[in-house]
């Protein structure tokens, strides 16, 4: 008998390991058995499932959660157009809760930084601090784009 292992490539960050089990425990497929390597930033997850094809399926549609992931890593490459588009992608999916909406918005703000266009980065930072008044973060956001 042949079993095929299903390895998912995810983000070393709360919340990401349960935002797949939820994936495939919303598609109907258990997991028989898993693993999982991880790095300070990356991890491998390891999965043998009772349904491969339904798993793959399932984790190759376009989730917030998975738009978010792509955005990451393409932060991650320095491709800083493609991670503002999967994140404005992430945004419009209903699976983003609060906190990933926010990280999402501050991490956009971000990518505009790093592509130096201080004009959208002011502009996101604008409705960022409106809705969320009290992050620490965005206000050393501010200061440092008072310089730009």
């Amino acid at each position: 008998m042949t079993v095929k292992q299903l390895s998912v490539f995810i983000e070393n960050r709360p919340g990401r390991l349960s935002a797949v089990t939820k994936i495939l425990g919303d598609n109907d497929v258990n997991i028989r058995a898993m693993s999982l390597a991880d790095t300070k930033d990356f991890g491998i997850l390891r999965l043998i499932v009772d349904d491969f094809e339904k798993a793959v399926s399932a984790g190759t549609k376009e989730t917030g959660t998975i738009c978010n992931m792509m955005a990451v890593c393409k932060m991650q490459t320095e491709n800083y157009e493609d991670a503002i588009s999967y994140y404005e992608k992430a945004l419009d999916h209903s699976d983003c809760s609060d906190d990933m909406k926010q990280e999402i918005q501050f991490n956009v703000i971000v990518c505009y930084e790093k592509l130096e266009d201080w004009d959208n980065a002011k502009a996101k930072l604008e409705d960022y601090v409106t809705a969320y008044p009290d992050d620490e973060k965005a206000a050393k956001e501010a200061e440092f784009l008072k310089t730009r």
